[in-house]
């Protein structure tokens, strides 16, 4: 049985190390991205905690909550972001106007 775990170990490792070739991404990038989604999980749940039992929101209000801090969030950091020349994205104040996301529509 340990031979085989070892073995799916290995083949595991090699296919993360093919994806992470495939990525464009280093590990540490990987592991960076990782943790923000980590942190961007722990935000939405206490924003979705403070707007009530999180047991008694509808999927739609869940939702709107995840995407009205989204919103709230991109405009601060874009407001405090400035790009180099070239280098410009929707995500620097000095790019290109970033639409807001779109809130569900209340049914």
């Amino acid at each position: 049985a340990r031979s085989a775990t070892s073995k799916a170990k290995r083949q595991a490792q090699l296919k993360f190390n093919a994806a992470l070739k495939a990525s464009g991404l280093e590990s540490g990038d990987l592991n960076s991205q990782l943790q923000a989604q980590i942190l961007q999980g722990k935000i939405s749940q206490a924003a979705i905690k403070e707007a009530g039992d999180p047991s008694k929101l509808k999927p739609a209000d869940v939702q709107r909550i995840q995407i009205e801090l989204a919103n709230s969030i991109q405009r601060k950091w874009r407001a405090a972001t400035l790009c180099a020349k070239g280098f410009t994205v929707a995500q620097c104040s000095n790019g290109p106007q970033l639409p807001d996301l779109k809130l569900p529509k209340q049914g």
